[in-house]
């Protein structure tokens, strides 16, 4: 099993454009994590391969932090591993 970063681009952000906005309420006090997966294929794939996404939204920040894995691991299997002390 495999899990590879992904550079940001426009058509990786419009398809999870949904968890870019702003949360609506007031500010939280602690990190808002957010996590979605989704099938992409890059111009030079053979084939589309799962994607997902991070998006973390931080008190104080009026900007998210994203970024994006491609892998064959299950959502919930890649979060265990990569980001433990983060519950989803």
């Amino acid at each position: 099993k495999y899990t590879i970063r992904l550079p940001t681009n426009a058509v990786l952000q419009q398809r999870i454009g949904w968890l870019l906005k702003r949360p609506v309420g007031r500010p939280p006090h602690e990190v808002r994590r957010y996590y979605a997966s989704f099938r992409y294929q890059a111009g030079s794939w053979i084939k589309p391969r799962r994607v997902v996404a991070k998006v973390e939204w931080h008190p104080g920040r009026i900007k998210f932090f994203c970024f994006f894995l491609f892998t064959k691991r299950s959502l919930a299997s890649l979060i265990s591993k990569f980001f433990p002390c983060h519950p989803f």
